[in-house]
């Protein structure tokens, strides 16, 4: 726990002891203390049952908490709580998380924004009219995690291992009032073109989910008949190649756990520095690399 942050994870204290702390508005489910580099959020998805709140909040399997937005008529819109959560990597402030029952508040602990940082769906207002909700995607920063319930239930501990299906690889908009965000493609357009490759290959290529802690990770694509498990990243720059590496990594280790052997790899759009190579070399990650309208493949 860090120093200015009064509450330890997993703490469970009356509401109005949480805003003398800290302060912020005592009635809304998104406050916003001022001068304070917090957010407090509160989930309480039997009180929210009435504005349609309860319908996509909860841990996500992927490990994403998703958190509804304020606002009981009409289309959610980014306005007052909802501006302050969507501007909250902007302006360099954490988010807390805490679930109530009556009055009392347990801390589950810190969270940040995801990439999308939320969606829209369609939620009930409290009148019964639907409208579109802001779903806000929230990453675990310092979180007890298995504080929360999983949206999508019970975790199945088994991998369930599917078809491959080719990503769409068109771009796509989020509409950010005032602004439109384009969201790039590019990773699912190499995704698509390595998997459709490999297929010419007489690989056979499949969509793979396992069991990881409290949540479930997925491969980018599972070949298996290379025994490999993907990982693919838009950029060859060295923060993206780290994170590729790590997440193969981590696909490897599960699978193993499972009874997959599987050897972890990533996918880059070209060649990446020869300190990283070296890396990959000796941690025996494959590297696929895209050379035109072919692919090559590291000789480790």
């Amino acid at each position: 726990m860090d120093s200015t942050w009064p509450i330890p994870i997993g703490g469970t204290l009356r509401r109005r002891r949480v805003h003398e702390l800290i302060g912020g508005q005592q009635q809304q489910g998104i406050s916003t203390p001022r001068g304070n580099p917090n957010i407090l959020i509160f989930t309480d998805p039997h009180k929210g049952q009435r504005y349609g709140y309860d319908l996509h909040e909860g841990l996500r399997t992927d490990g994403i908490y998703a958190y509804t937005g304020e606002g009981t008529r009409g289309d959610q819109q980014f306005l007052r709580g909802n501006a302050a959560l969507i501007s909250s990597v902007k302006d360099g402030r954490l988010i807390r998380l805490f679930t109530v029952q009556g009055v009392d508040a347990t801390y589950v602990g810190a969270f940040t924004l995801a990439d999308p940082p939320f969606e829209y769906k369609e939620i009930p207002d409290v009148d019964g009219a639907m409208r579109r909700g802001i779903i806000f995607l929230l990453a675990p920063v310092d979180a007890d995690v298995a504080r929360l319930v999983v949206r999508d239930g019970p975790q199945l501990l088994q991998p369930v291992i599917a078809d491959w299906i080719q990503p769409d690889s068109g771009g796509f908009t989020i509409d950010l009032q005032p602004r439109e965000i384009e969201m790039s493609r590019v990773e699912f357009d190499l995704q698509a073109s390595f998997g459709n490759w490999l297929k010419s290959k007489h690989h056979v290529v499949h969509a793979l989910s396992l069991p990881a802690g409290n949540t479930r990770i997925r491969p980018d694509i599972y070949d298996s008949t290379a025994g490999e498990v993907i990982e693919a990243k838009k950029s060859t720059a060295r923060s993206y190649v780290r994170m590729a590496i790590g997440q193969s990594l981590d696909y490897a280790n599960n699978a193993r756990r499972v009874g997959i052997h599987a050897k972890p790899a990533i996918l880059l759009p070209g060649r990446t520095e020869d300190d990283l190579n070296d890396l990959c070399q000796r941690l025996n990650v494959r590297v696929h690399t895209r050379d035109g309208n072919v692919f090559r493949e590291s000789a480790w």
